[in-house]
């Protein structure tokens, strides 16, 4: 993201911040993310950089006031208000405002590592089945089918925000499903100020041996982490652990391949 992009987004969070985080108010937003992902015209009035701010403002309050809660449509009208470089920024905002109200949600409920271990879980299970992340990611399909398609995966075995927004990572306009399920993950980990290690082991860690890893990468990093263990037997053995775009190979795989790539 852009220093000016992040920026934009933050102060986009002050005002969506402002607000008691609630699941209707993240399925609103999300609803006119969608709606605005599926009419570029209408997209391209509410971020039209050449337009005065207020009548911008004024146009999407008199687009949505009347179809969402008065909280959604402050939402949407601030974000409509900002300068956006492309308009497509403006939905993938408003889609991240949707996924900031759910994990604060969970956050407020006590839930975030309940959902951050739900979407994990269901984020490697899509990744692993070729069949099911095609069928979830292919835009040419219809939403309500994917969106059965993750409830008859999901409904009744996990929390209502995860639920929430598993179903909403069906709209997403750019990337795969699981990609679009890394920003719920992502958020609930920066909530809770820790930084995400993704793990990958050849054999199932212990209790013990992950909180002896947690300790290690928190020393490394200054912050509280968050594991995301995948189990991978082709390893033969050790871990690989990647944080941020940093790379930690301690795999036999990996050190034979060094080995390889020293002798050439």
């Amino acid at each position: 993201m852009s220093a000016r992009l992040a920026t934009r987004s933050q102060a986009l969070d002050r005002v969506t911040d402002s607000y008691p985080p609630a699941i209707a108010l993240a399925q609103e937003i999300f609803g006119i993310a969608a709606l605005l992902a599926a009419k570029p015209a209408l997209r391209r009035a509410l971020a039209d950089s050449a337009a005065p701010e207020a009548a911008r403002r004024r146009l999407a309050e008199n687009l949505f006031a009347s179809r969402v809660g008065s909280q959604a449509a402050a939402i949407v009208a601030q974000a409509c208000a900002e300068q956006w470089d492309k308009p497509i920024d403006l939905v993938g905002s408003l889609e991240s405002e949707g996924v900031r109200v759910a994990v604060r949600v969970a956050q407020a409920a006590g839930n975030l590592p309940v959902v951050e271990a739900e979407l994990f879980s269901l984020k490697q299970t899509v990744a692993g089945d070729d069949g099911l992340r095609l069928a979830l990611s292919d835009l040419s399909a219809a939403v309500q089918r994917r969106r059965q398609l993750v409830r008859d995966l999901v409904a009744d075995k996990v929390n209502e925000v995860t639920l929430v927004l598993a179903e909403h990572a069906v709209y997403g306009h750019n990337g795969s499903y699981e990609v679009r399920l890394e920003e719920g993950l992502r958020l609930a980990a920066e909530i809770q100020e820790r930084e995400i290690a993704e793990v990958v082991a050849a054999a199932p860690l212990t209790p013990a041996e992950e909180q002896r890893l947690a300790a290690v990468l928190r020393a490394k990093v200054g912050r509280d982490i968050s594991l995301q263990i995948t189990i991978d037997p082709k390893l033969i053995g050790g871990i690989k652990i990647r944080i941020g775009d940093e790379l930690i190979d301690g795999t036999v795989l990996g050190r034979l391949q060094a080995a390889r790539e020293a002798l050439k």
